[in-house]
């Protein structure tokens, strides 16, 4: 053996391709490179050795570093070989240990074939996949007996045909690959990824044993952004490895897709298929040379040459062209053109019948053929392309002349023999290949240039000109009528025609049936491989294809429903959507961004945007600069259409993206690229990009990013730049971003506070566009929140009042729309008007005085905009429940008046008596005003500084509600209902009210007065007097008591009268009196009055309505207000809770197998969740277990699913009806809990919590430990196996500083709790646990989970006192502090006080001097406290 061969490592390789192809073929840049397995080692090679010369770079199938795990399946293969000449491996790349003193020596016979047999067999099982074993392809496919026959006849036979010193060569050079084994990287692999420039398509193969997309990913990564793309081969789970083996070619055409977005999209890219099928290292074939295509400069693609100058030799020579008959057949001619080289010969053979030149010949074969060196009677042969009919007859013809002229020969052939006169009998092939060798070796002959012993040049090194003749094969063939049509994926016309008229009849409102056939089909639709490509071809087709008779507006709106459909695809199923059909997607979707519609660009936008979403950054890396280089414009090409197309795109992808594009990646974040762009596109010459970049960096602002809180000067610069823009919608988006810049970085504000005052009120007052005016008073109301900011307004109270009181009249537009709105109290609502309620889950169990329990009056509380109904609705789709009507009925909207009350009722709340002095000449003038809309903005005032300036207000009210109570006899509606409202903000004032006279002169005729207005002619008031109502039920609390009976006969007459839009606020109001009255509405006369109201709903209601969640809500609080007095109702309620919550978790499952379903609401579980815990805790004990024991399903079955659902509200209140379950029915949930505990211990991982979602979620564990608690309580020793796992979860939480107040004080008792029966199990934990319990339960209020939580905790600390050493001191505080209460007086921790007399007993004797330790550890007064108490 050449020992000179045994480290050749893929660094060689490529040095050696780089030389041959600068040198020798004078190829100074490469558009390409493309290789296979080790080839595409050598393509991540040529990438990282010479970053500048290639354009792009593919490697598939193959790794830039081999694997840990490859190198020891190779070390398995190695060592097979090696064992038959008795040498052991030496390791990794390196070669076999020689016996002591014996020199290498050749293999014998007997070695080679036992080393190259048992080599085979170690390499079949990485060879092909489990499912190729495990079916049997071996038999059904390529044709052997069984698996004996087919590792035997071909492994064996394969591996047979080897040389073993070649293929040790090999496997070393292939465990050795590492492309960051070189300078400058020196071993470092991320810098060699960082380090290369070229564009690099990544494409493992899904089923690869060798090469994993696991590691391309790693790869893709670490390349910088926008550089590396991973596409994952889509191949089936029969091939492993060679991708062509079986003959399954599905995976060029995802190869061409591919490879085809990655140069100039008009190029063909077929030919790359031909060029990798001729390429032995693509192919399972008899000279398995495993090197990289190398494909010269981009202009190479366009060839239009002639096949003689794409040839390596002298440009001089001339091909030669012929033409003769058929020897059997004289009319059929044979065409031939022939190029004779020095070194090579090329020869082009086709058939025409005479006269006949329009006839296209079909593609035919491509052979390449050398003579073989060792023996001159044979040559060696490679198919360059194949086409079955004529592959046999064009090899034998190569190798023939390979044979007879000696050099290389290449042979393309696309003879027919079918039109000769015998239709092409053996015969007549016979004659026709003995006339081509004879006239083809004649004109070799009379060659000048012909020498017999010519050197050939081996093929493998030839790859360009190898390339070029592949391309000019396949497109051009001068004067031999060779035609080839390689296209893209094309449509079907008739599946075409159907899916274009089931989109359009699919948005028929006119047809009904035609509407539901054409859905049904296009639910069927979606299971159609194609229906993606279709959706899109339709979509990015600017008009109707040919055979489609649509008009322009039909077509339109057959566009429309394509790209909603396809946008809805990807989002439900993008892992199953073919690689072939996203390359399609994403190469023909973002044309549409030119469109001249702008719904179509935006729906454009929709598609790409959700592609980014489904499959991240790195699954379409070159998106974003491709759409920043359309946006920047900036050699002028770009259409205005595109420009802002693209930057729509863009604000869609950072809207929905913002966390992934602040991901790192190889080092960089996207947004440190993206930031800066967006500030630079702000100032665009064209007013829809200007609006739509800063509409994209308001995304940002409320949670910025490193990248913009780095550019934030830069952004105020372009800002205060931007205040004067022409566009309003570019000032709208300047408001919104000072807005939000008041929220992260206020000191950037401060500076500037007199100047955007008087900016914010000019654009306020502008009118004529109220939008932009109601984003300016949105400062106010932020400033005045702001804890930092508010006080800077003071001085400006006098120039912003009256432009809020100004923009607090309702506009002349809105009189017109709203002026007499009439008794309507006996129409029939529309369904349309009933918009959709969301279900108030029970809130997160907080104790008694938990800081998060109360409801926020952020943004004005009762002004509060109403989001997050159609977040996931874009632009151009419509929600179910829009019914059209909302922009014109000013009532249904936030707007400029709503947000201008809503910051005065901030100022009010921040400056109190300065700002109703401001506004009482406005009231005096205006309260009595002959135009309503005055007298009805005055009123609106009033309500909104009534909780703000109470003090100053309160000696006017005497005069005012009285007032008030008169206004509600107002003709004018809208008056009526805003002085309902402004009643209910007063309310407390008369809620208050001591004396009786008082009481009876102002408090009941204010209550009296709203009551009545429950049943105004009017909808919307008597929606008002309810809603209000509600309020002063809160104010009023228990002291309605006495009024319980009046008040249950008006809800009772509202049930009789109430249509059902307002039928939802009547539940809240029965729903808040049962609140704040409790046992008060136990009494029978009301319970008589009031049930049969709620029970006839009761029935009336249907499972699928969704008055269903209030009425649930409701009788949740009535029957906890009721108690036991609940009993008679319980079980029809808690039976249909049952059948609902199964329902909906059915239906939930059904949606999940089949998308075409639509998903339930899951406010039915959640409503129907918290009825179920209220009855539990209303009945009595032995009812409530005969309730669940009677359950069918069994609740805790059901139960077991709902603590899974995605939703959180569900969640929430699962875990929350789980712990009443534990409290109240514990024997029925005991053999339930080793189900349900381990899902509540994964409950408890902080993890699980989304940033988005961060209060619902965390509201989720607040209830999931406190349920914890209450299990470790009644479940005793039999809680032990969880205590571990439970004990980590809470101190997670413990341990986190962004856990809510709430949430660390439940995690503190349930780890207390868990110490009641299992201290032993506790103990050796202690210490890490007892300085967070401590300073968690320090802040809980004395109740009887405090006493619990801490007689757990000192059960754990007496078993270990040892562990308490740093905490001592705390612990002894939290003793002296702790003062009795009821809660002793429960059996469960009525010794308390003993064990803490005990835990100090216990310490007295183990610290010496204690009361020393004492005067010095802990405060003097809680040294008295614990010396008074425990008589220390």
């Amino acid at each position: 053996m050449n020992t000179w061969l045994t480290d050749v490592t893929f660094y060689d390789n490529v040095r050696a391709q780089h030389t041959l192809i600068t040198k020798h073929f004078d190829i100074q840049h490469a558009r390409a490179v493309i290789g296979w397995s080790m080839g595409a080692g050598q393509a991540f090679q040529w990438a990282t050795m010479y970053p500048d010369f290639i354009d792009i770079c593919v490697p598939f199938c193959g790794a830039a570093k081999t694997s840990i795990h490859n190198q020891v399946f190779l070390e398995g293969a190695k060592a097979a070989l090696l064992a038959t000449k008795k040498q052991p491996s030496a390791g990794p790349s390196k070669d076999g240990v020689l016996p002591k003193g014996e020199e290498y020596r050749t293999w014998t016979a007997e070695e080679r074939e036992n080393g190259l047999k048992a080599f085979g067999r170690v390499y079949a099982g990485w060879g092909f996949s489990q499912t190729f074993y495990r079916q049997k392809v071996y038999e059904t496919h390529l044709g052997f007996k069984g698996l004996e026959d087919f590792l035997t006849n071909f492994w064996e036979a394969w591996f047979l045909s080897k040389d073993p010193e070649n293929l040790l060569v090999m496997l070393r050079t292939w465990q050795a690959g590492d492309c960051s084994d070189q300078e400058p990287y020196n071993g470092d692999f991320k810098a060699a990824m960082r380090g290369i420039k070229a564009k690099t398509l990544v494409l493992p193969s899904k089923t690869d044993l060798y090469f994993p997309p696991e590691d391309s990913e790693i790869e893709v990564a670490n390349m910088k952004l926008g550089v590396g793309e991973l596409g994952i081969f889509p191949s089936g789970d029969l091939q492993n490895h060679d991708l062509n083996l079986l003959g399954i070619d599905n995976h060029f055409g995802f190869f061409d897709v591919q490879f085809q977005r990655m140069i100039e999209p008009e190029a063909n890219v077929t030919w790359i298929k031909d060029a990798l099928n001729f390429q032995p290292c693509c192919l399972h074939s008899k000279a398995r040379l495993q090197q990289p295509l190398i494909i010269p400069e981009k202009q190479l693609l366009k060839v239009k040459t002639t096949l003689v100058d794409t040839v390596m030799a002298d440009s001089s020579v001339k091909p030669i062209e012929l033409s003769f008959p058929l020897p059997k057949a004289p009319d059929t001619s044979i065409h031939l053109h022939l190029t004779i080289n020095k070194t090579s010969l090329l020869l082009f053979l086709t058939t025409a019948i005479n006269g006949d030149t329009s006839t296209t010949a079909p593609l035919g074969s491509f052979v390449y053929a050398l003579p073989d060196r060792i023996n001159s009677s044979q040559a060696l042969s490679t198919p360059l392309y194949t086409f079955e009919s004529s592959v046999e007859f064009t090899t034998r013809l190569a190798k023939l002349l390979a044979r007879k002229s000696g050099k290389p020969v290449y042979v393309g052939n696309s003879i027919s023999f079918a039109s000769a006169g015998m239709g092409g009998t053996v015969e007549e092939e016979m004659e026709g290949f003995k006339k081509v060798v004879e006239v083809v070796m004649d004109e070799v002959q009379r060659s000048d240039d012909f020498e017999a012993q010519a050197l050939p040049i081996p093929w493998a090194f030839c790859v360009p000109a190898y390339r070029r003749l592949c391309e000019l094969y396949r497109k051009t063939a001068q004067g031999f009528h060779i035609q080839v049509m390689v296209m893209a994926w094309q449509p079907q016309e008739e599946p075409l025609r159907q899916l274009s008229r089931c989109l359009r009849d699919s948005l028929s409102g006119h047809n009904k049936t035609a509407q539901k056939q054409a859905e049904l089909m296009l639910a069927d639709a979606k299971s159609s491989p194609d229906i993606n490509n279709y959706l899109t071809y339709l979509f990015s087709s600017s008009q109707a294809p040919g055979g489609l008779p649509y008009s322009f507006e039909e077509y339109f709106a057959i566009r429309s429903a394509a790209a909603i459909m396809l946008k809805n695809n990807i989002k439900t199923g993008y892992k199953g959507i073919p690689m072939e059909s996203l390359g399609l997607i994403r190469s023909s979707i973002p044309n549409s961004l030119q469109d001249q519609n702008p719904l179509i660009r935006s729906y454009a936008g929709n598609v790409i945007t959700e592609i980014v979403s489904r499959g991240g950054i790195l699954g379409w890396p070159q998106l974003l600069p491709e759409l920043m280089t359309l946006i920047a414009n900036e050699n002028g090409s770009v259409t205005p259409e595109a420009q802002e197309g693209a930057m729509a795109a863009l604000a869609k992808i950072c809207e929905d993206n913002k966390k992934v594009l602040d991901k790192e990646y190889a080092g960089e974040r996207p947004l440190t690229f993206i930031i800066p762009k967006l500030i630079d596109f702000a100032g665009n010459p064209k007013p829809k990009i200007r609006s739509l970049a800063l509409g994209c960096l308001n995304v940002f602002i409320p949670h910025p990013p490193q990248a913009l809180i780095a550019n934030l000067d830069h952004l105020l610069n372009r800002l205060f730049q931007l205040a004067s823009d022409p566009s309003d919608d570019v000032r709208r988006q300047v408001c919104r971003a000072f807005v939000q810049i008041v929220e992260v970085r206020p000191d950037k504000i401060l500076p500037h506070i007199a100047g955007l005052v008087d900016y914010m009120l000019a654009q306020q007052q502008k009118t004529d566009d109220e939008d932009l005016a109601c984003d300016a008073a949105e400062f106010w109301l932020t400033v005045g929140e702001h804890n930092e900011l508010w006080q800077s307004l003071g001085p400006y109270l006098n120039k912003i009042i009256p432009v809020l009181l100004e923009s607090m009249v309702y506009s002349e537009e809105d009189v017109a729309l709203l002026e007499g709105g009439g008794d309507d109290a006996d129409i029939e609502d529309r369904a349309e008007d009933i918009k959709p309620t969301f279900a108030k889950n029970k809130s997160a169990r907080t104790l008694a005085n938990s800081e998060e329990g109360g409801e926020s009056n952020q943004n004005g509380g009762n002004y509060a905009k109403i989001s997050g109904m159609d977040d996931d609705l874009e632009e151009g789709e419509v929600s179910d429940y829009e019914d059209g009507d909302d922009d014109g009925n000013p009532e249904d909207r936030w707007n400029l008046r709503k947000c201008s009350a809503a910051a005065l009722d901030v100022f009010a709340t921040d400056f109190g008596g300065p700002v109703f002095e401001t506004i009482l000449p406005y009231l005096m003038k205006n309260l009595k005003h002959e135009d309503w809309s005055y007298r009805e903005a005055a009123v609106l005032a009033l309500g909104a500084v009534a909780e703000g300036c109470m003090d100053v207000v309160t000696p006017h009210l005497p005069d005012l509600v009285p007032y008030l109570i008169s206004l509600l006899k107002d003709t004018e509606p809208l008056v009526r209902q805003i002085t309902c409202w402004t009643l209910g903000r007063y309310s407390a004032w008369g809620a208050g009210l001591v004396e009786p006279t008082l009481r009876s002169q102002y408090f009941e005729p204010m209550m009296e007065g709203i009551l009545t207005k429950m049943l105004d002619p009017n909808k919307r008031v008597q929606e008002a007097g309810a809603s209000a109502f509600a309020h002063l039920e809160e104010k009023a609390g228990p002291a309605l008591t006495p009024y319980c009976e009046p008040i249950i006969r008006q809800f009772v007459r509202c049930f009789e009268k109430y249509k059902d839009r307002n039928m939802f606020i009547l539940y809240d109001c029965v729903q808040t009196l049962a609140e704040h009255v409790g046992a008060g509405l136990a009494s029978p006369n009301l319970i008589d009055l009031l049930m049969p109201a709620l029970i006839h709903r009761w029935h009336k209601v249907f499972d699928q309505s969704r008055e269903l969640f209030p009425l649930l809500e409701c009788l949740s609080y009535v029957a906890t207000a009721l108690g036991e007095s609940f009993i008679p109702f319980a079980p029809p309620v808690f039976t249909r809770c049952i059948k609902i919550i199964h329902q909906n978790l059915e239906e939930s499952l059904a949606a999940v197998n089949n998308p075409i379903l639509d998903a339930p609401d899951k406010d039915f579980l959640v409503t129907s969740l918290d009825l179920i815990s209220a009855i539990v805790q209303a009945v009595e004990d032995e009812q409530a277990a005969a309730l669940v024991s009677a359950s069918q399903p069994q609740l805790f079955d059901l139960l077991s699913f709902c603590m899974e659902d995605a939703a959180n509200d569900v969640r929430q209140s699962s875990y929350a009806l789980l712990g009443d379950c534990a409290k109240v029915v514990f024997p029925q949930l005991r053999p339930f809990l080793p189900v349900l505990l381990p899902k509540l211990i994964h409950q408890l991982d902080l993890d699980s919590i989304l940033d988005s979602q961060k209060e619902s979620g965390f509201s989720v564990i607040n209830n999931a430990c406190w349920s914890s608690g209450e299990i470790s309580i009644q479940y005793g020793k039999e809680m032990a196996p969880y205590v571990g796992k439970l004990l980590e979860r809470l101190l997670s939480i413990l341990g986190n500083p962004e856990v809510p107040k709430s949430v660390l004080e439940n995690a503190a008792i349930a780890l207390g709790r868990l110490g009641l029966n299992n201290a032993d199990v506790l103990a050796p934990h202690l210490s890490t646990f007892s300085e967070p319990f401590l300073k968690s339960i320090k802040g809980v209020d004395f109740t009887l989970e405090k006493a619990t939580a801490f007689k757990g905790f000192l059960l754990v600390v007496v078993s270990n006192p040892q562990a308490m050493e740093k905490d001592i001191a705390r612990l002894f505080t939290s003793i002296a502090r702790y003062k009795k209460d009821l809660a002793y007086e429960t059996p469960l921790t009525a010794d308390l006080h003993q064990m803490f007399q005990h835990t100090i007993d216990l310490y007295k004797t183990l610290i010496p001097n204690f009361s020393t330790f004492l005067s010095q550890q802990i405060p003097a007064n809680d040294v008295t406290s614990l010396t008074a108490t425990y008589n220390l």
